[in-house]
């Protein structure tokens, strides 16, 4: 698996796109129990497989709690899950319909669910940090959240990040390649902090909405 090939290559910090366990535009799919029992499985199977590894883990999945289905990054190393965060800014305009299928995670701070069989905070308030890397604070936000008006990282760097991160599946559309990364370029620096970034490929849709792949690191 690609997690495999990362560690290789000394990576400590692996980051994968928004949905990536079942991919984003599945449309009405993300409601079938089957798919989320197989994203279930799927994200067992890749948090065994951190087991003694020093890497931190970053995959996105729709996650079914409480008969709601949230947008989520779970985070995980060393075969335990660290927490999970839901996505706050649902688009709900031309191609996106992120409200037809999500609930946002705005609000939801100092939770925990069942996952994996673990209790695991779940929130928007989450910040994770390694003992032997103390300076190093990952905060993540999820696609829409770093293009709202008030981007969840911003709050995430005055706690503390040092490093954010952005799962995402932002498609392509003429004049948005430059408008994104001067986004990201704008959020890195005013927040003080890294900024990666990394977006759904070609292989995402078989719609007529294009995903170009597009990944940063500012």
């Amino acid at each position: 698996m690609a997690f495999d090939e990362l560690h290789s290559q000394g990576c400590a910090v692996a980051l994968s796109p928004e949905m990536g366990l079942s991919a984003y535009s599945i449309g009405d799919l993300v409601y079938q129990s089957t798919l989320l029992e197989a994203v279930l499985n799927s994200l067992e199977s890749l948090v065994s497989a951190s087991v003694g590894r020093n890497m931190l883990c970053v995959v996105g999945s729709p996650l079914r709690i409480a008969n709601r289905i949230y947008n989520c990054a779970i985070v995980f190393a060393n075969g335990q899950i660290l927490g999970v965060i839901p996505k706050i800014c649902l688009p709900n305009t031309y191609e996106f319909y992120d409200k037809r299928f999500f609930v946002t995670g705005r609000g939801i701070v100092g939770k925990t669910i069942s996952l994996n069989g673990q209790e695991v905070p779940f929130g928007v308030d989450l910040l994770f940090c390694a003992s032997d890397r103390p300076d190093l604070q990952v905060g993540i936000e999820i696609c829409e959240d770093l293009w709202g008006v008030e981007p969840p990282s911003g709050r995430q760097a005055l706690a503390g990040a040092t490093l954010l991160l952005n799962p995402s599946a932002s498609n392509e559309v003429l004049g948005k390649y430059a408008y994104r990364r001067d986004l990201l370029r704008q959020q890195s620096a005013r927040c003080l902090v890294a900024y990666a970034y990394v977006s759904s490929g070609s292989g995402e849709s078989t719609t007529d909405t294009v995903f170009g792949g597009y990944g940063a690191y500012l």
